[in-house]
């Protein structure tokens, strides 16, 4: 709880320079909570209970760790240089017999061994390890993890998760909360924070006395100077003139002369007291150094503004360790400083002006008396006002004597004006979400997530996974062909009744109902793909032999001039092919054919040597003279070409073809492909383009399943 200042004696005078508009009225409890989570005061607390330094006992079975020895610990470790530290630091400790010990560091790459009691080098700086009280034999032969952190990073922790609240608009109550894994160390926290801020602002409140003190010493030393001076003056006095006595008959006139004496002397004092005042305000040009209070002025505006500057000095100072120059709030204390430095300034002058004139007029009256007393000897005048001289040198040492030893009684009596309600303490539950709450979070995430991240997974999905997404264009599709699971090689056995071969008759046969009847010249059918990898030669090299066993006369084209496969499959190695001959145009294309002898009436025309510029050989006028020729020796020219989406080249076979085939093969072709589709229509000049699905899976428990088609069936 912050108590109110406003309660102390020096309200009045506080009041005062509010009724003046010098001061506001503001609440401390906004200071008091910046204080508490400032920097300076946290590293104060950390020093104290070596927050920076860590030890926990670990488990010989996981190695994890097992338990947090704060309080309980049997060694008191500690590390010089720890500000200095540029990160966390680990140390594994074993201790095997209650005075020696093995510590290493895979961090530092260091490992030693060394004596408890004793101080070791370490890359870091002097460890120091020692016993506690706790030590006992239970500890020995055990694992322990030292944890050496940064000071700046403890600061840094504290101050996250350090909570600090006004308890309501209306109170000076302070709530201080602070959430870690460990309760005493919480809870030790609490109490050191609130203890070293008691200390600081016990130091804070003696900072006026002291600075008090040093001023009345100082002024005491003057005028014991000048009271020597006046004593000695007297004594030199009485010896010369031989004074003993001071007649009789003057004792009327004395008397009044003694009380207008009284009135100078209580008036010279306060003259002498704000001169020195005067003069210290006026020397001064560091706005952190205080003022003196509580001398004896008898003006409370003065006494009142004295306080307030003292006040502002001390906030200043606190202020100026945790921010910067340019902060808006001492900006605001400069300007408040300067003002009631002026103020006084001005209130000094004026009360200086005024005491003055009050001694001038209880002079002129001391005058009218001492008309009187023309009659007495010059000598007695003369010893008057050198006694009176010493009264008053007198009255003020003794005023500022008593003073001094107010202001001690009040350094020895300063408290803090923070008082703690209730120390730390803890529920003892958790902090967070509760046992139940947890586990309802998780199912409702073991719930949705999955479904969440499903949706996420098809959302970004851009790969065609099932024939269905190509019912926009199922008037496109002119065949499918299954999905082969382990098979050795893209060369088909037609021969044989399995469910491939059948797939590519079926599309043997969609081809040969689209072509028409049988013309006098062969057809050019282009295979191509949006990408490499979808399986466009595989369906080119499998369609010609599906035709080729047809007795149809055959052709096939290796016209992927940019990376060519088929020749693998043919075991032509002939570096002479299409590309030549296209660059050439020399003798006929029939030249370069390779006949299968394994499979009748199916030619194979290779690549060749792969050009270093493929387009510009399709774009020459030996390529239409190559298929006017093929055209006349065979009745299907299948072509494989380049991939539909990445060059120009099947483009350039448009207008030689009779229709084209684009290959989409399933869960490995995207959607964009499904685009290509209207390129190739505007790419073909209105000519027939088709689409045929590859990697199709095969439906168990139709009609037309594996099983139909196995061999063993009779």
């Amino acid at each position: 709880m912050i108590q109110d200042e406003q309660q102390s004696s020096g309200s009045s005078e506080m009041s005062v320079l509010k009724d003046l508009g010098i001061l506001k009225g503001e609440s401390n409890v906004s200071n008091e909570i910046e204080l508490l989570r400032s920097r300076t005061l946290l590293r104060k607390v950390v020093e104290e209970l070596h927050l920076h330094t860590e030890l926990f006992v670990l488990s010989k079975t996981t190695g994890l760790l097992k338990q947090d020895l704060y309080l309980r610990s049997p060694l008191s470790i500690s590390l010089s240089g720890v500000d200095s530290l540029p990160e966390l630091i680990h140390f594994d400790m074993k201790l095997n017999n209650p005075t020696q010990y093995q510590i290493t560091s895979t961090e530092l790459q260091f490992t030693t061994t060394g004596t408890i009691g004793d101080t070791i080098s370490t890359p870091v700086g002097m460890l120091s390890v020692a016993a506690t009280s706790l030590m006992s034999e239970e500890f020995v032969g055990k694992d322990f993890l030292i944890r050496v952190v940064p000071v700046s990073t403890v600061i840094d922790q504290l101050q996250r998760s350090l909570a600090v609240k006004q308890h309501s608009k209306e109170s000076t109550v302070i709530e201080v909360a602070l959430t870690g894994p460990n309760i005493d160390r919480n809870n030790d926290i609490i109490n050191t924070l609130f203890k070293q801020r008691e200390i600081d602002a016990i130091e804070d409140n003696n900072q006026i006395a002291r600075k008090t003190s040093e001023f009345i010493q100082a002024r005491m030393g003057e005028i014991a100077g000048d009271l020597n001076e006046v004593e000695n003056q007297e004594s030199s006095f009485k010896v010369e003139r031989d004074i003993t006595d001071i007649p009789t008959n003057a004792y009327l006139y004395l008397n009044q002369q003694g009380a207008r004496d009284t009135e100078i002397q209580s008036a010279a004092v306060q003259l002498k007291l704000c001169g020195f005042v005067y003069e210290h305000l006026k020397s001064i040009t560091n706005q952190d150094e205080l003022l003196p209070s509580n001398i004896g002025l008898n003006d409370p505006t003065i006494n009142a503004g004295i306080n307030q500057y003292n006040q502002l000095v001390i906030e200043k100072q606190q202020l100026q360790n945790n921010v910067g120059e340019k902060n808006p709030q001492l900006i605001t204390l400069i300007s408040k400083l300067e003002n009631i430095r002026q103020f006084l300034l001005e209130s000094l002058r004026n009360k200086l002006s005024v005491l003055e004139l009050e001694i001038k007029q209880l002079e002129v009256q001391s005058s009218s008396i001492d008309s009187k007393l023309r009659n007495l000897s010059g000598t007695d005048r003369d010893f008057r006002t050198i006694q009176r001289q010493q009264k008053i040198m007198e009255t003020l040492y003794l005023f500022l004597l008593q003073k001094k030893e107010e202001n001690e009684i009040t350094l020895a009596a300063t408290i803090s004006n923070n008082k703690v309600i209730d120390f730390a303490y803890s529920d003892f539950k958790p902090n967070g979400l509760s046992k139940k709450a947890i586990v309802v979070s998780g199912a409702l995430a073991g719930l949705f997530l999955p479904f969440m991240l499903f949706l996420l997974y098809a959302f970004f999905d851009d790969i065609i996974r099932s024939a269905k997404e190509i019912d926009p264009w199922s008037s496109s599709v002119l065949g499918s062909i299954p999905l082969q699971r382990n098979a050795q090689t893209d060369s088909i056995d037609h021969t044989k009744r399995s469910l491939i071969s059948e797939s590519f008759r079926m599309l043997r046969t969609s081809i040969n109902f689209m072509l028409g009847v049988k013309k006098e010249k062969g057809s050019v059918v282009l295979v191509s793909s949006a990408i490499s990898g979808e399986g466009k030669s595989f369906t080119a090299l499998n369609l010609a032999k599906s035709f080729a066993i047809a007795n149809q006369r055959t052709a096939l084209l290796e016209l992927d001039l940019r990376k060519p496969n088929l020749f693998n499959y043919f075991h032509d190695k002939k570096k002479q092919g299409i590309s030549s001959y296209l660059a050439t145009g020399t003798g006929s294309i029939m030249d370069f054919a390779t006949d299968n002898s394994t499979i009748p009436h199916l030619t194979f025309f290779a690549c060749g040597i792969v050009p270093p510029n493929p387009a510009e050989l399709l774009m020459t006028p030996h390529t239409a003279s190559m298929f006017e020729t093929l055209r006349n020796n065979f009745d299907v020219i299948i072509v494989d070409t380049a991939p539909l989406g990445l060059v120009a080249d099947t483009s350039l076979l448009a207008d030689h073809s009779d229709t084209s085939l684009l290959v989409i093969r399933l869960n490995y072709s995207k959607r964009s492909t499904l685009k290509q589709l209207e390129t190739l229509s505007r790419t073909m000049h209105n000519r027939q383009q088709h689409i045929v699905i590859n990697g199709a899976e095969i439906q168990r428990g139709k009609y037309y399943s594996s099983n139909y088609y196995n061999e063993k069936n009779p």
